[in-house]
């Protein structure tokens, strides 16, 4: 069964789908990137966004985090749908906010801020 969300903070994004489990492949997750696979381990598929400017894939929903790649300006990415809570950032709008997308580019599985991608 799909929930949709839809919010003041995402409504750049519109309506996103929220699955409401994850798969086994995430729950069986261990290790240091558990987390991280927890969110990010839905189906390919559930969406797509676009960068509304260049972004960083950071490894965990903070600005703290390490960089794992970059998201271009314009370029598309595949979105899980499962938009989490991480550290404040002020990135793509003149409001700070804590909301975060986990996507995939290019093979790079990890999260963006949700005010800097929009559906594609």
């Amino acid at each position: 069964m799909k929930k949709y969300l839809a919010g003041a903070a995402i409504a750049s994004l519109a309506v996103i789908p929220l699955m409401t489990a994850p798969p086994a492949s995430a729950q069986a997750a261990s290790g240091p990137n558990a987390s991280r696979a927890h969110a990010a381990a839905v189906p390919a598929g559930s969406c797509t966004v676009r960068a509304k400017e260049s972004l960083n894939i950071r490894e965990e929903a903070t600005t703290d985090s390490d960089a794992l790649g970059m998201l271009p300006k314009g370029a598309t990415a595949t979105c899980y749908g499962h938009i989490v809570t991480g550290g404040t950032y002020t990135a793509c709008g003149p409001y700070s906010d804590h909301y975060w997308m986990p996507i995939s580019y290019e093979g790079t599985d990890g999260y963006v801020p949700t005010t800097c991608v929009k559906l594609a």
